[in-house]
């Protein structure tokens, strides 16, 4: 299943874009992102996801961790300079990458990654902190170099 899908599952750099709106505000903010994946000789995918936020100088760099493969499932782990080491499950069908984070964790959410005709990703995220703050992000992510005018 996974060699159907080139993000998350083969080495490179991702680039992408986006909008990310607030449950506490009327507001959204642009964002373009970067993801830098590597695969371990373990068959374990490191990614680094830089987001560089709108009115905002300092990235906030997401680390992923993927491993546990079967054909539809995964195991992730996230941390930043915020969370350290949030425990997930993933899914992967032919035409969706997507995990989630739950259990009374500090933050609870889900990822959505759906691939289109032309090799992009659309992508669609929900996060809540405990004290129920949601964020919502919408986005697209492209392989670098099959962007002629990145």
């Amino acid at each position: 299943m996974t060699a159907e899908h080139p993000f998350i599952f083969t080495p490179g750099v991702w680039i992408g874009h986006g909008k990310i709106t607030f449950s506490v505000s009327p507001d959204s903010l642009h964002f373009c992102t970067k993801w830098t994946v590597d695969i371990s000789k373990g068959g374990v995918i490191t990614c680094v996801q830089e987001v560089e936020t709108e009115g905002r100088d300092q990235l906030l760099i997401n680390r992923f961790s993927f491993s546990a493969f079967t054909n539809e499932a995964f195991s992730v782990e996230l941390g930043n300079e915020l969370i350290d080491g949030i425990l997930g499950k993933g899914i992967v069908d032919p035409t969706t990458i997507a995990w989630e984070f739950r259990g009374g964790q500090e933050l609870e959410g889900f990822e959505v990654y759906e691939i289109q005709s032309d090799g992009t990703y659309s992508h669609h995220a929900e996060f809540a902190s405990l004290d129920n703050y949601r964020t919502i992000v919408h986005g697209k992510i492209w392989k670098k170099e099959d962007c002629q005018s990145c």
